[in-house]
Order: structure tokens, then C-alpha cells, then sequence
């Protein structure tokens, strides 16, 4: 990750953090990603224990960008009558995931299957 302190990270759980991963690092003005769990009852966890479920861990992307960013986002989409299940949390521990999970389509020279991008504005 970048050592700049003028960048911001945030952190996005939304499933499977392949695809989520994939579409911000196509984004502008995102310096770099990185793939992760988040919460859950465990240490440093592994892939295989996450995916069970029983850890209580979150799939998540770490992104350099800012809170109100994200807030105005969500504005902006309730303004146009979408339903944002998106929520605003302070972050704990993120354990970065494996290396074969990061950037992981970029790998595989794929689109993802497990998210999509819409432009909406």
C-alpha cells in the first residue's frame, strides 16, 4: 500500500470481494487495493475458515478514499429513490486475505461474475 499520509483508506464488505475489488480498482483516483476479512471472533484468519461462516468474519476491499465521500454517495442515491443498504462503520482489524485473492480477476483476465457495474450518475 501507498505510504502517502494524504491518502485515506475506507473499507467496503459486500459479499465476495473479488468482483468488488475489481471495479474500484478500475476507478479513478484509487491508488490501490487490497482484499481482506473484517470483524468476526478469530485472528488473522485464513480463506477456508471465512468461508464457513462461523468466524463472523466480512469479505472486505480496502480503498484510499474518505468517509464523507462515501455519505455523499449514499445521499445522491436515496435522492434518486434507490434503497442503500450501504452502512457507515468504524473499521477494526482488517487481516488482508491471502495473495491469490488479491487482484484476483485481474489474474484470471476475467470480468467478475459475483458483481457487475451499473453507471447510474
Amino acid at each position: 500500500m501507498n505510504n502517502n499520509k494524504n491518502i485515506r483508506k475506507a473499507y467496503f464488505a459486500s459479499g465476495c470481494f473479488w468482483g468488488t475489488e475489481y471495479w474500484f480498482m478500475k476507478a479513478i483516483g484509487v491508488e490501490a487495493t487490497a482484499v481482506g476479512f473484517m470483524g468476526g471472533n478469530l485472528d488473522n484468519p485464513a480463506y477456508q475458515q471465512v468461508k464457513t461462516g462461523a468466524t463472523g468474519h466480512l469479505e472486505c476491499v480496502e480503498v484510499e478514499d474518505e468517509k464523507a465521500i462515501a455519505a455523499a454517495y449514499i445521499r445522491r442515491l436515496e435522492e434518486k429513490g434507490y434503497k442503500v443498504a450501504t452502512l457507515l462503520r468504524p473499521a477494526s482489524t482488517f487481516w488482508v486475505a491471502e495473495d491469490y485473492h488479491q487482484q484476483y480477476y485481474e489474474h484470471k483476465g476475467t470480468q467478475p461474475y459475483c458483481h457487475s457495474y451499473r453507471k447510474i450518475f
